[in-house]
């Protein structure tokens, strides 16, 4: 039958692509594609009953895998429900399959019942879409060779009915799985990594003061960006996803406060006139600062986007460029700035210890807990600033994420879920209107791996708190409530904890996650912040 052809020859293109995962969304109209990978051997099945989620947790799972997954869904609004996650993966280079099932062609701009206009659906963030149908030749226009494999792919496979012909289940005639570790994406472009080499040298030769910034790094990129900071000596603020701020190699450089950075430089006399940006794009403030300005950057990323409005860059490999860069430290002179940066630091560890059940001082307490083997996953707006502020120097996990392609806070606990190891202790921080987001993502749980051990810690500060200190006279921007976690973890039979501070607990061995709702004292988080905010810009 037609249709079960078009579904195993999509299976098929698909796996030799390297697809072993599959999120899937059950329907009526999908069943051709559901029934085939029922039965197909070396692949693996999460079962969702909710789109959105389903993409998020599929985004996780390819953070944890470094392959492409997909997420099947049926026609119509189904479809609809994977555009955010899209948008994440397109800008944070992920390989998200999108395999949508559809109503025949004939069907299209009618409003007949779950039809919409399903190719195109994605625009800009589907690299490719294929638009398939199973009595057209089948499989015939899907070159998956022409996909990068660094950004979402669409296949929308159009079935007729009846869906399903049970007398052609009996065998799966000619189905192969390839190994896995087989390279089989198309090789980049070669890149003149001289050239870029030579711009670099150039670009910190015109700049008496530059800084580095350092983004989301692959672990296979570390090791050069590491020789290339100690190489030049630059003066270098990491975030978490770095996986390089608490390096000790590299702490005599290491900028430790963000906030009021550019006014800082300009009092200790180390006007920054350069920045290397090396990594994803950063979203600390300062960067954010660096767009009403003409301040020169180059960037160093393996995703196409530059971060800053009408400046461009091109996506290289960063461990391959840096790895053949030869430079001597130059007479940099940054002493007085870091200095008056450690002066600040050793202020908010003060203040730390002054308010204990303030949010900083219980992010610093939690990353003191953390086994230094854990994988941690941030949630976007203040949990992510507030653990790259706070979190202990000391000693850092072994594997940072977070979903910063976009800065959305949708899906953050699906996608924490598919981002979990089994074989480590794993956390979430994440806020409270975050949680609300996604509050069907615990579906999944139960389909882990039996032996995960995972903890998501909702920060409860009754709101959007960032907006606070934004819009201080206007309450509405928090959306506050009176919301509390423990009746959801009830509905999931999950296990929950409140926590008025941190406790050195692990998670129990009943369910592969437990719930902690983290409560901090508001008055001592207002205290804290008026404390250290005249400090940074001076």
């Amino acid at each position: 039958m037609n249709n079960q052809k078009l579904a195993l020859e999509i299976a098929q293109a698909l796996t030799e692509r390297g697809l072993r995962e599959f999120c899937v969304c059950p329907g009526a109209r999908n069943s051709p594609l559901v029934a085939l990978l029922l039965r197909l051997p070396g692949i693996r099945l999460f079962h969702h009953f909710e789109e959105r989620a389903a993409a998020f947790f599929a985004l996780g799972r390819i953070k944890a895998t470094h392959q492409p997954v997909a997420v099947v869904t049926t026609s119509g609004t189904a479809v609809g429900e994977l555009l955010p996650a899209t948008m994440e993966a397109y800008y944070a280079g992920l390989p998200l399959v999108l395999l949508t099932a559809d109503r025949p062609r004939r069907f299209r701009g009618s409003g007949a019942p779950q039809t919409a206009e399903q190719p195109g659906i994605f625009g800009i963030y589907a690299e490719r879409c294929f638009d398939l149908a199973a009595d057209e030749g089948h499989g015939r226009g899907m070159a998956l060779s022409e996909w990068s494999g660094k950004a979402p792919l669409h296949i929308n496979a159009c079935f007729d009915e009846p869906l399903l012909d049970r007398s052609a289940e009996a065998e799966i005639p000619n189905f192969r799985v390839l190994p896995q570790n087989e390279d089989r994406s198309p090789k980049p472009h070669e890149s003149n990594f001289d050239k870029i080499r030579e711009d670099l040298k150039e670009f910190l030769n015109r700049s008496k003061n530059p800084i580095a910034v350092v983004s989301a790094l692959p672990v296979i990129d570390r090791k050069a960006v590491r020789s290339f900071l100690l190489a030049t000596g630059l003066p270098a603020y990491f975030e978490a996803p770095s996986g390089l701020r608490e390096d000790t190699e590299l702490a005599a450089q290491r900028i430790h406060v963000s906030d009021g950075l550019g006014e800082r430089a300009r009092g200790q006399n180390y006007p920054i006139d350069g920045v290397v940006r090396i990594g994803g794009v950063p979203t600390f403030r300062y960067w954010r600062d660096l767009e009403a300005s003409e301040l020169p950057v180059f960037s160093l990323s393996r995703e196409p986007f530059s971060g800053l409005s009408g400046r461009k860059i091109q996506a290289v490999p960063i461990g391959d460029v840096l790895k053949g860069f030869q430079a001597t430290k130059k007479g940099l002179n940054p002493g007085a700035f870091l200095n008056r940066d450690r002066d600040i630091f050793t202020a908010l560890e003060s203040a730390l210890q002054k308010y204990p059940r303030s949010e900083p001082a219980l992010f610093r307490a939690l990353s003191e807990i953390m086994q230094s083997s854990a994988r941690l996953f941030l949630g976007n707006s203040l949990p992510i600033r507030e653990w790259d502020l706070a979190a202990t120097f000391e000693r850092g996990v072994s594997s940072v994420g977070a979903s910063r392609g976009l800065n959305g806070i949708d899906g953050q606990i699906s996608t924490f879920l598919g981002f979990c190891d089994p074989l480590r202790e794993n956390w979430a921080v994440i806020g409270d209107l975050t949680t609300l987001y996604d509050l069907s993502a615990p579906w999944i749980v139960s389909q882990l791996a039996p032996e995960t051990r995972a903890t998501l810690v909702v920060v409860n500060n009754r709101g959007g708190k960032i907006f606070s200190r934004m819009f201080p006279q206007q309450p509405e921007f928090q959306n506050p409530h009176a919301l509390e976690f423990s009746k959801w973890a009830a509905l999931w039979n999950l296990p929950y904890e409140r926590w008025e501070a941190i406790q050195p607990s692990v998670s129990p061995s009943s369910s592969p996650l437990r719930v902690v709702e983290l409560t901090p004292d508001a008055e001592q988080t207002d205290r804290f912040w008026q404390e250290m905010q005249p400090l940074w810009k001076n």
